[in-house]
């Protein structure tokens, strides 16, 4: 059994077998899509997730620059995104949580960049009798070592004020494989917990502390110093036929490994704004009728 940290249900799954674990998968343009319900309490206590659904998206092609790859993905992104969300819904709120001045913790923030915000002109946008957009507002509530408020305080708050029917929230996550590293995409209807892709979890936004349906999208942007040596250990063993040696030796050397080293790709800046494209042209197409990806971008541009 793996020890490593992981935010992905996928992950958190492999080595369990239980009653209240349900797990699909088909293809989808190439994108592999797995779905998990995690149905009772004890599998939930077991895996360490919350119980809810969760969709794993995984293709190596997510930051892909080639117009119609990028399309094609935002697209099953928003299809994916609307089975999660609540039916007629009038006004969401998307949060972009984590750090911009940390670049693997910034996916949040720069999304939010990207996120067509129209609560404020409604008036103009839907006109004669059309109602191709609803009320989108956005904030990104910065983290507790800047603001020295727990980030679901904030969130608690402008929830209150502005009464959405829904919350979607992004962050960075932590993989336990790093073959995961902006591969993956998870959505779930659980919420999320705030610096996850750090280590540093905070009080989780979800419906039991807002009040509303939270639907989270992650996407891995880090892995910690074991889940590497983990990797390429278990790869050597399990091609020697050594698969039980490799499980002692080690569960014995992650005992002296740092707890508190994370790692991301060369390129993560390329790739943090490749993947926050993505998923804010996904948001987007979800949220509003009769538009594409080409509107969306000029229209927060």
């Amino acid at each position: 059994m793996s020890p490593l940290r992981t935010d992905l249900a996928l992950e958190s799954i492999y080595t369990h077998e239980n009653e209240g674990i349900m797990q699909s998968t088909e293809e989808a343009e190439g994108t592999l899509v797995t779905r998990i319900s995690i149905t009772t309490k004890e599998a939930s206590r077991l895996v360490q997730k919350p119980m809810g659904n969760f969709v794993t998206l995984e293709t190596k092609a997510f930051t892909d620059t080639l117009p119609e790859k990028l399309e094609q993905h935002t697209e099953l992104l928003a299809t994916e995104l609307k089975k999660l969300l609540p039916k007629n819904t009038e006004k969401i709120l998307v949060i972009g949580l984590g750090n911009r001045n940390i670049t693997p913790d910034s996916l949040g923030p720069s999304v939010i960049e990207r996120i067509m915000v129209t609560n404020h002109v409604m008036d103009y946008l839907n006109t004669e009798n059309k109602a191709d957009f609803q009320a989108v507002s956005a904030i990104s509530p910065g983290v507790m070592g800047i603001t020295g408020l727990e980030t679901v305080e904030i969130v608690k708050g402008v929830v209150g004020r502005y009464q959405p029917s829904a919350v979607i929230a992004v962050d960075a996550l932590c993989a336990g494989n790093p073959g995961r590293m902006f591969s993956t995409v998870q959505l779930t209807d659980t919420g999320i917990n705030p610096g996850s892709g750090v280590g540093n979890r905070r009080d989780g936004l979800n419906k039991d502390s807002l009040g509303v349906p939270v639907i989270a999208i992650g996407i891995p942007t880090v892995v910690d110093s074991d889940s590497i040596v983990y990797s390429a250990l278990s790869s050597f063993f399990e091609a020697n036929d050594s698969l039980e040696e490799a499980q002692t030796m080690l569960r014995a050397m992650m005992k002296h490994t740092d707890k508190n080293c994370f790692v991301s790709p060369k390129d993560i800046d390329n790739m943090i704004a490749r993947s926050a494209r993505m998923v804010a042209g996904g948001i987007n197409l979800a949220l509003h009728r009769n538009i594409d990806l080409s509107y969306a971008e000029n229209f927060v541009s």
